[in-house]
């Protein structure tokens, strides 16, 4: 599979790209479905023979896309979209979970196949860029929305004891309230700790959903300025390396 000058993948490329992804949509259309009748067996059989047969071109061409030799083909099963894919396409055997059917689903993500072009988008390698800048600071902040998640969801389990049957009830409610989404209705707290503990938990969530966007946003606007002025020199520079070749021009033809 070669590329253009211009670094872009040739038609059929593309087509099988877009064939790939139709496929991918279509393939959800059984989970719509809670019955099982013949034409989605029959419809289910067909399009996991089409995964198969993707899965293993995949695997023939891993060179190409990991270009580290005869290594690429044991290192391919391995990856994240091969593990992906191998999951979706077991249920076509007998003996397999229906549960892994669901795994179609992660196939969406491919999906972003069709936008191979982000790679050469400015703004997307700026907006990674302030992602890897940032690392530290999100996993920290990452890492700080978990153990509160963790601790509020022990204190209110203990706290609210007939409210919460079990500790994966008090677990969803503190990452809902955490995330300050409602969920009143499913569980009532009686007591004045437990309403306090909702408070602070409601103010907590707040700071912490809006933390890693400001800090997002600050990274993501720090080099954007920084590439615009990387630009305006760069173009600086090309004006006047102009302008010398240009004089350079006129005193050979005065010569």
């Amino acid at each position: 599979m070669k590329t253009d000058k211009a670094g872009k993948f040739p038609f059929w490329s593309r087509f099988y790209d877009i064939f790939i992804v139709v496929f991918i949509l279509i393939s959800i259309v059984p989970l719509f479905f809670n019955e099982d009748p013949p034409i989605l067996q029959f419809f289910n059989f067909y399009v996991g023979v089409v995964f198969v047969a993707d899965y293993l071109l995949n695997w023939l061409t891993a060179d190409f896309h990991l270009k580290k030799g005869w290594k690429s083909f044991l290192i391919y099963p391995v990856t994240p979209w091969a593990i992906i894919d191998l999951l979706a396409i077991l249920p076509l055997f007998g003996g397999v979970s229906d549960m892994l059917v669901l795994f179609r689903i992660f196939r969406l993500f491919r999906l972003f196949r069709i936008f191979k072009g982000l790679k050469y988008s400015t703004n997307f390698d700026l907006f990674i860029t302030s992602l890897k800048k940032q690392k530290s600071t999100l996993l920290t902040l990452l890492f700080l929305t978990f153990a509160y998640t963790i601790i509020s969801a022990l204190i209110i389990y203990n706290v609210e004891i007939e409210a919460f049957p079990t500790f994966l009830d008090a677990l969803s409610w503190s990452a809902s309230s955490l995330a300050n989404i409602s969920f009143g209705d499913s569980f009532v707290i009686y007591t004045a700790a437990g309403k306090i503990i909702a408070i602070l938990s409601s103010f907590i969530g707040i700071a912490l959903i809006a933390l890693p966007s400001g800090v997002i946003t600050a990274s993501f606007m720090t080099e954007l300025h920084r590439f615009q002025l990387q630009e305006k020199r760069e173009e600086r520079e090309e004006r006047e390396r102009e302008k010398a070749e240009q004089a350079a021009e006129n005193a050979t033809k005065k010569e």
